[in-house]
């Protein structure tokens, strides 16, 4: 319990396997998040220099992982990316400022990328205040 009485609740896998996920010598993992697929989470990595992260599919209960996503920028990964990414029963929906401005990309989950830049004006970008919803593309539908 927090202090002032409040309760903290968090999602819990029991793992008893390690989990095979690949870093560089010099990375780290700056976050695990949770699947609507109870047999993956979404594991990723960054390397020192934070310019390369790497999204894995992590089987929780055997630890075998496969690499979804690769995002190289050129300065480096912004919070945001890793915060705002949703992972969807059938895709992923991935912020990212790779061409200089904020856009979001839309993969399946083979990271098979399959729309171009979903939402491309940089002032109404709809990952803020968590109005993903109000997001349109003509192409898919969001996950």
């Amino acid at each position: 319990i927090q202090p002032g009485g409040r309760r903290m609740y968090a999602p819990i896998y029991n793992i008893h396997q390690s989990l095979d996920v690949p870093v560089d010598s010099d990375g780290y993992y700056p976050r695990i998040k949770t699947s609507p697929d109870a047999n993956s989470l979404i594991v990723y990595t960054m390397n020192r220099h934070q310019d390369d992260m790497r999204l894995y599919a992590v089987n929780p209960f055997t630890g075998k992982s496969r690499m979804l996503i690769k995002e190289s920028v050129p300065k480096f990964v912004k919070e945001e990316v890793i915060e705002n990414s949703i992972v969807g029963k059938k895709n992923i929906l991935l912020p990212s400022d790779r061409d200089g401005f904020m856009h979001l990309y839309l993969y399946d989950m083979n990271g098979k990328h399959l729309c171009c830049k979903m939402y491309t004006n940089r002032r109404n970008y709809c990952m803020q205040n968590n109005r993903l919803n109000s997001c349109k593309s003509s192409q898919q539908q969001l996950p």
